[in-house]
């Protein structure tokens, strides 16, 4: 089943794979009830989403939440943005299709132990960090059993 839904979600991903132009276009591929992150310098101006949680890390918030609130965690927040994750479940190898489904032209992988972790680009979207020299806007990183993917790198552990 979860082969299944993997699947699924990587099919929809490759039909918004010519379209992207911020990673909303990429969150909503996703299932609804799959975990979003996001990491943000500012304040929190409304009340959250049910079930949505917020923990201070330094100058910023990290919120948690699920895919389908989305929109409305954004609308509850002023100020940057610095950071979005989504996590899905998943295998080691699925990693690989996550990274072909999307695009994503790869600058650095690392594998060590059960964890693999894939630094690209994807074109269409505009912010980017600085590793060894070069540009990523985008993070995949597979962990005991959840895929994290990250823009532009992931949010918190994985």
């Amino acid at each position: 089943m979860r082969k299944l839904s993997l699947m699924l979600v990587l099919i929809f991903c490759l039909m918004l794979a010519q379209q992207k132009d911020s990673f909303d276009d990429i969150v909503f591929a996703f299932g609804s009830e799959s975990e979003y992150e996001i990491y943000f310098v500012g304040s929190i101006v409304d009340e959250l989403p049910s079930g949505a949680t917020y923990v201070r890390n330094g100058a910023g918030t990290i919120i948690v939440g699920t895919i389908n609130q989305v929109s409305q965690i954004k609308q509850c927040i002023v100020g940057d943005i610095y950071g979005e994750t989504i996590k899905i479940s998943g295998v080691y190898e699925d990693v690989d299709d996550v990274v072909d489904t999307l695009g994503i032209d790869i600058v650095k992988t690392d594998d060590f132990d059960e964890i693999r972790c894939v630094y690209g680009n994807i074109d269409g979207l505009e912010e980017y960090v600085t590793i060894n020299g070069k540009q990523v806007n985008v993070q995949v990183a597979y962990s005991n059993g959840t895929i994290s993917i990250g823009y532009p790198l992931i949010v918190g552990a994985y």
